[in-house]
């Protein structure tokens, strides 16, 4: 689960994109964002403003928060029935095993429409030197609907996209919770640069 929890915070709209995508979408919103990966799914609601992100999601019966802050370069957990959190770096340094998404060189290749569940959008590829990966964008609003690696491991959807700028107090611990420190755990499956990152970003 604790992986699987990278991956879902490194999949976030993280506003750093491959090539030049042939749209724009805001920095800052909210969204419903559905992962599933690893024979796994998890639902939650997350936050964008700049460099700033939220999750907010129910980890292993657990509410929780994640924070990430890029500015800070550290991400936070958050136990909000227990009133606690954990700090642990965020490094986008070393280079990620799906380097089509951060690849400033990889082309968007538009195939055509699509329907993803039950909405009209168009559909792109973005292509590097030996990877790929698809994204869909709604024809009407011009939003995220999905995301999808190439080799279809996994699958990121969006809905109840509302763009606009959102309280800067949404990506602070909240007053109150004690710090505690980070459990013996590999650093390696905690570094989201090797995790693959979704292109949404201006």
């Amino acid at each position: 689960m604790k992986y699987l929890l990278v991956l879902v915070l490194a999949l976030f709209p993280c506003f750093t994109y491959a090539g030049e995508p042939p749209f724009k979408i805001s920095e800052s919103f909210k969204a419903e964002q559905v992962v599933k990966a690893q024979g796994q799914t998890i639902d939650s609601i997350i936050y964008a403003s700049g460099d700033k992100l939220r999750m907010e999601a129910k980890m292993a019966g657990m509410n929780t928060i994640n924070i990430v802050r890029k500015d800070q370069s550290k991400i936070y957990t958050i136990m909000v029935d227990q009133k606690i959190y954990m700090e642990m770096p965020f490094s986008m340094d070393k280079r990620s095993p799906d380097d089509v998404l951060r690849d400033v060189n990889a082309k968007w290749e538009d195939l055509g429409a699509d329907t993803v569940n039950g909405i009209a959008c168009q559909k792109y590829k973005i292509v590097s030197a030996d990877k790929g990966a698809f994204f869909w964008l709604s024809k009407d609003k011009k939003q995220p609907v999905r995301m999808q690696t190439e080799d279809g491991k996994v699958t990121v959807d969006w809905k109840s996209f509302v763009a606009g700028p959102q309280d800067d107090k949404l990506f602070e611990v909240p007053a109150g919770f004690t710090k505690m420190d980070m459990p013996n755990i590999d650093p390696s499956m905690m570094d989201p640069s090797k995790m693959p990152k979704i292109p949404t970003g201006e």
